[in-house]
């Protein structure tokens, strides 16, 4: 502890324990056992319930491939068709800090959107978006509860479905 100057917690008799807080301690019951089949009634209901999913894409605890690659094997009615629609790049106005008068499109995320489920891959920010990207994460629930659009501009990439396994078996 002297390397990193911390006996001061040593002094204060501070020990540190993993996951001691109130909400771990309430939710710890629900750890492993998987949100699939909620999911899948949430995207086939009639009233069409809109689903935002955002990660960051330098995110180490809850990596964006994973996380696409969930959303892509999702067994819902429009699965297919969410997992080959177009990709894009919503693009924003950020003001250049040189010259305040102007203004410079940024690529703010790469998107994947189709009926009443997007995901958003967020650049330049980590596990905490919106810590990270506090612009793009403002703007990006008011694009959201507005129901506007992310699609800015249409990516170039080819599309193949994923093999259909663990999710399907998981909603059964």
């Amino acid at each position: 502890l002297d390397a990193i100057h911390a006996t001061k917690s040593l002094e204060a008799d501070q020990h540190y324990l993993g996951c001691t807080n109130r909400p771990y301690q309430a939710l710890k019951y629900q750890d492993g056992l998987g949100v699939v089949p909620q999911l899948k009634n949430i995207l086939d209901h009639p009233d069409q319930i809109r689903l935002l999913f955002y990660n960051g894409m330098n995110d180490l605890i809850c990596n964006h491939v994973g996380n696409e690659l969930l959303l892509q094997k999702l067994p819902w009615t429009k699965s297919e068709q969410w997992t080959m629609a177009p990709r894009y790049a919503w693009h924003l106005q950020q003001v250049d800090t040189a010259h305040e008068e102007s203004t410079t499109s940024i690529v703010a995320a790469c998107v994947q959107e189709f009926d009443n489920l997007m995901y958003l891959k967020i650049p330049n920010s980590g596990h905490m978006v919106p810590m990270d990207q506090p612009e793009i994460s403002l703007q990006m629930i008011r694009t959201f509860l507005h129901k506007e659009s992310f699609q800015s501009s249409q990516q170039e990439l080819q599309s193949d479905l994923p093999s259909r396994t663990s999710c399907d078996e998981e909603a059964e």
